[in-house]
């Protein structure tokens, strides 16, 4: 289904059906893109953990809260 077949879609349903459409898809959208910022977040600790390279700036703020709930190292002796 093309975007050219979810246009004609859009006109001959309505504009209210077409509007819930539009704002199932988007939802829908939302979902993808939170899933697959997960996944990558993920993929860049595991990458990271494994090749022992420094943790980028995207990594930064998950490393934090990580770092936060864990005992300090003196704390562990």
């Amino acid at each position: 289904m093309g975007i050219a077949d979810v246009l004609t879609e859009f006109f001959q349903a309505g504009i209210k059906t077409g509007l819930l459409l539009l704002l199932l898809l988007l939802i829908l959208l939302l979902i993808f893109l939170r899933v697959l910022r997960v996944l990558l977040l993920l993929l860049l600790l595991q990458s990271s953990r494994s090749s022992g390279v420094a943790r980028g700036p995207l990594l930064a703020s998950y490393s934090f809260k990580r770092r936060r709930t864990q005992p300090k190292f003196h704390e562990q002796l």
